[in-house]
């Protein structure tokens, strides 16, 4: 498009740091922030911008632990129950004080994308030919770890439905947590 892009994302950034600034419900986890690092930066630059894309929210939900846990390699996940609602209460919050602020920065009339995401996983399919090279290794490893060797062994007979099985199961949880997460991000936005 000819246009000129400044990049100020951080690896690992939430929309608030976990008490700095953050409201009661942000993970610990979160020490890097659009608030407290990226905006700051972004001033620093004087920046006249046309537009301003925000990509923020797997990190203030700890997705990347969820994930473990939908894989069956984490025995709990947080996104689940309580802390989930927390993160995502959390999030929202945060997620207002961060476009306030991009508003105070470079005014009203700038527009602000917040982006949506995808889900990191394949999708549902109905038959073998379209599972993940991934998932017959991992539906066996979890085999292992629930069952033990000789499930695992046993499991060899019949592991290409079991990976189909895997990868559907571990789609429809995925995509329900990301939907939630969307659902956050939409309305706050």
């Amino acid at each position: 498009l000819g246009w000129q892009s400044d990049n100020f994302a951080i690896s690992g950034a939430c929309a608030a740091t976990s008490g700095k600034g953050g409201v009661w419900g942000t993970p610990s986890q979160c020490t890097k922030s659009v608030i407290n690092d990226e905006i700051p930066a972004a001033a620093a630059m004087n920046l006249k911008p046309s537009l301003v894309t925000l990509t923020v929210g797997a990190n203030d939900i700890r997705f990347a632990d969820c994930v473990q846990q939908v894989l069956g390699f984490a025995a709990s996940s947080p996104c689940t129950g309580k802390t989930f609602a927390d993160h995502l209460q959390a999030l929202k919050l945060n997620l207002s004080m961060t476009l306030a602020k991009i508003r105070d920065l470079y005014g009203p009339k700038v527009p602000i994308a917040v982006t949506r995401y995808f889900s990191p996983v394949p999708g549902y399919v109905s038959d073998t030919k379209d599972v993940c090279a991934a998932m017959p290794l991992l539906a066996l490893a979890k085999i292992y770890n629930d069952q033990g060797g000789k499930a695992a062994v046993w499991a060899l007979h019949d592991l290409d439905s079991r990976a189909l099985d895997y990868q559907n199961s571990v789609s429809d949880k995925t995509l329900a947590i990301v939907g939630r997460l969307n659902d956050a991000l939409t309305k706050t936005a």
